[in-house]
C-alpha cells in the first residue's frame, strides 16, 4: 500500500500487452466495529463478512483473540475479496439465536475500511467518481460553464493575435 491505497502488480511475461484491465474482484480489509463478544470466533466472523465478500484472512490480533477467547478489541479485522460490481456497505445486519435458541435477534454491525475504492457509477471504472467522469452526460450548468470558459479562451487568443499582428 502506498498512502493507504493498494498497488496492484502483475508479473511481466513476453508478449504481454500494456492494456488496462479492470479487475472483477478486489482484496479489501474490513473492520467489524464493536462486534459483540459472543460473535468473536472464526466461524461467526467468516459468516458475517461472507455477506459482502469472500473471507481470505484475519489479521494477527483478531485471530489471536478468536483463539484465546479474550475480551475483544474495538473491532475484528478481516481481509476479504469483494466483487467490484457490488456496493460496499457501511453496515451488515446479523441475525443470531437468542439464549433460548428459539427467537432470533437482529443487530447492525458497523463496517470500517482502511481504504475504500472510488468507483464511477456511470462507467463502472475505478479511480474516479461520477462527478469527475469524462464519459457522463453534462448538466445544463456544466455546459454553460464550459461554453463561457471556451468564449473567454477564444477572446484571449484573439487579443494575443491582435497584439502580435501590431508588432
Amino acid at each position: 500500500m502506498i498512502e493507504n491505497v493498494p498497488v496492484f502488480l502483475k508479473r511481466w511475461e513476453p508478449g504481454m500487452y500494456l492494456d488496462k484491465v479492470e479487475p472483477n474482484t478486489l482484496p479489501l480489509w474490513v473492520a467489524l466495529i464493536d462486534l459483540p463478544f459472543y460473535l468473536w470466533n472464526g466461524k461467526c466472523i467468516s459468516s458475517i463478512v461472507s455477506q459482502i465478500g469472500k473471507p481470505i484472512a484475519m489479521d494477527k490480533v483478531t485471530k489471536e483473540r478468536c483463539i484465546r477467547q479474550t475480551r475483544q478489541a474495538g473491532y475484528a479485522r478481516i481481509l476479504i475479496e469483494i466483487n467490484v460490481n457490488e456496493e460496499i456497505p457501511d453496515y451488515i445486519k446479523v441475525i443470531y439465536p437468542s439464549e433460548n435458541g428459539i427467537l432470533g435477534k437482529m443487530i447492525k454491525i458497523k463496517l470500517g475500511y482502511q481504504w475504500k475504492p472510488t468507483r464511477c457509477s456511470h462507467c463502472k471504472v475505478f479511480g474516479h467518481d461520477y462527478g469527475r467522469c469524462m464519459g457522463r452526460p453534462l448538466t445544463e450548468e456544466e455546459i454553460e460553464a464550459k461554453r463561457k470558459k471556451d468564449d473567454e479562451e477564444r477572446l484571449k487568443e484573439e487579443r494575443l493575435k491582435e497584439k502580435t499582428d501590431e508588432v
